[in-house]
């Protein structure tokens, strides 16, 4: 019982060591992982093409993620000769025209026109010599003058080679068309080809079999056929049986193999056409996703610019407003300021004015002078308020027109009304100067919307 409990411990024990050191362990670099793809591929591309072209895809689907040119730009061209191998030609071409565009990107100017060759012998392997011809008269015009003439000379003879090739194209008999579009000929294949021809037009039936068997060991398995195929009819039309029966039995092999390379071009295909399909989906739903973060985007934009708006009008009508006020304001004061200077000339009001607030004015002169030091209460600022309206019935109602006041701004423009000095103020509301200054600055920019100096609305009071 101990021991088989010791080794579900054990075994629980190395469960937790191996899950901590698997944790732990570091996740592979995507260069890494790429580079070692690309070296699987390149491994399997003669004994499982599309198993290469798997891992080349799933390699370039990690790159779109984590970008490498150089690894981007040999992941192309991997797959542009996978194709080209297995007579995909279309698909070639368009692997190494990327390639193309990632050695210019790279300035890398001796893979650009290795590629751009490469085009060319893609081409060339389907019979299109005119895009070859274009393609290789691209590298010829790139070259510097320094560039090696041994280099330059061979690029000359493929282009001159080319045209030949097409005129041997256009010389074959109606009989070898068929056959030749799935020749998918080199140049040294079709100059075989067009040699065979010649000596069968010669009746030269022997050196047309020496060309056509020369083609029986050629890579492509379509063009091995076409050696086979025309070596036994001329073998049959000479009478040896034997030896066109080999030829035919080789021929039969040939189509067999050609038949599985088919199978292996299609599933190519499937598989490239597959891994497209699904970057499409990606990059559709990518899109998608954009275009709905930018409608969410412009239409946050709206919804803010029309809040601003609304801002802005509201602030504009409450400028407006405040306007409005200040105007009338100002006319009241213009209107009080007049009624002011008719009663400064009316000595007789003027003596009543003095006599209703002089028992206020002495109470707080002896509060000045040190006869009395308790602060101001309520009920002496209630006299004083009763006192100043006795003397001034609308100056409160005038007060109020111009700004909103606290007690204590109340209490301050009270004193100002009866000549009580700003460093009296301060004593008598317990308060500092610099406070007694502020407030009486600060009462004028509230009531007229704009700075002044603290004399200013002292000049106000007096006038309300």
């Amino acid at each position: 019982m101990i021991t088989r409990i010791l080794k579900q411990m054990i075994v629980i024990n190395m469960m937790v060591i191996c899950f901590m050191v698997f944790s732990c362990t570091r996740s592979e670099c995507p260069t890494d992982q790429v580079n070692r793809m690309l070296s699987a591929a390149i491994d399997m591309e003669d004994s499982d093409a599309v198993m290469a072209l798997d891992l080349y895809e799933e390699a370039y689907d990690i790159l779109m993620e984590h970008p490498d040119s150089q690894l981007l730009r040999e992941t192309h061209f991997r797959k542009g000769l996978l194709f080209l191998r297995n007579a995909l030609p279309e698909e070639c071409v368009v692997s190494l025209r990327e390639t193309a565009r990632l050695d210019s990107l790279l300035r890398d100017t001796v893979s650009w026109h290795k590629t751009m060759r490469s085009i060319a012998f893609a081409y060339e392997s389907h019979g299109q010599f005119e895009q070859a011809r274009t393609v290789l008269k691209e590298v010829m015009m790139s070259m510097p003058a320094s560039e090696d003439n041994i280099r330059v000379r061979m690029d000359m003879d493929y282009y001159t080679r080319y045209d030949e090739l097409q005129n041997m194209q256009k010389e074959l008999p109606e009989t070898y068309v068929h056959d030749m579009d799935r020749l998918t000929p080199k140049s040294t294949e079709l100059d075989v080809a067009f040699r065979g021809w010649q000596a069968e037009q010669e009746q030269n039936y022997d050196y047309a079999i020496f060309q056509y068997k020369k083609l029986e060991n050629k890579h492509s398995y379509f063009v091995r056929a076409f050696g086979q195929l025309h070596t036994a009819r001329l073998q049959l039309l000479l009478g040896r049986y034997d030896e066109a029966s080999q030829s035919l039995d080789a021929y039969e092999e040939t189509n067999g193999l050609i038949r599985k390379s088919e199978q292996t071009t299609k599933m190519l295909l499937q598989h490239h056409a597959s891994f497209q399909d699904r970057r499409a989906r990606r990059e559709i739903d990518r899109l998608s996703l954009l275009n709905r973060q930018q409608w969410q985007m412009i239409i946050s934009v709206t919804i803010a610019s029309l809040l601003v708006i609304m801002m802005l009008l509201l602030l504009l009508r409450v400028y407006r407003q405040r306007q409005v006020i200040l105007k009338f304001r100002i006319d009241k004061m213009r209107q009080w300021r007049e009624e002011y200077l008719n009663r400064s000339g009316h000595a007789q009001q003027r003596v009543s004015e003095d006599a209703l607030l002089s028992d206020v004015i002495q109470r707080l002169r002896r509060k000045l002078n040190g006869g009395d030091d308790k602060p101001m209460t309520d009920d002496d600022w209630e006299a004083l308020h009763t006192a100043v309206l006795s003397a001034y019935p609308t100056f409160k109602r005038r007060l109020a027109d111009l700004c909103r006041l606290s007690a204590h701004d109340y209490h301050v423009c009270l004193l100002i009304k009866i000549d009580v000095k700003p460093s009296d103020i301060a004593r008598i509301t317990i308060r500092s100067d610099e406070a007694i200054t502020s407030t009486r600055r600060r009462l004028y920019e509230r009531a007229f919307g704009r700075k002044g100096k603290p004399s200013d609305w002292d000049e106000v009071i007096k006038m309300l």
